[in-house]
């Protein structure tokens, strides 16, 4: 059980003892489900492009719900996104991300 690209905190947390393993997948799978209800919305934007990061995807749905020609359905697809966005980013950023001199003795 790794990341792909980096040992994110959940995965450090977990070799180091300070998490189970029960505990890690809960979180990876929370994760997982916000992302997929953020695809699920994406896709009813035209153009999406699925290649694209999440949050690359986002931007660009943003802009267009936001342009003068955008109806009140992309806009409230859109508003919904945008919290979804807004739970993943704050997920991501309490349990994965890693800070920065984490693990490093203080001298």
């Amino acid at each position: 059980m790794q990341c792909r690209t980096f040992e994110c905190r959940v995965f450090q947390d977990l070799t180091a003892g300070r998490i189970s393993k029960r505990t890690a997948l809960a979180l990876v799978r929370r994760a997982r489900r916000w992302a997929d209800r953020a695809r699920r919305l994406l896709r009813r934007f035209r153009g999406d492009d699925e290649l694209l990061p999440l949050s690359e995807r986002f931007l660009r749905a943003r802009r267009r719900a936001e342009s003068d020609g955008a109806d009140a359905g992309a806009r409230e697809t859109c508003a919904d996104l945008s919290l979804v966005m807004h739970r993943l980013h704050l997920l991501a950023h309490e349990r994965f991300h890693t800070r920065p001199g984490a693990g490093v003795p203080k001298s």
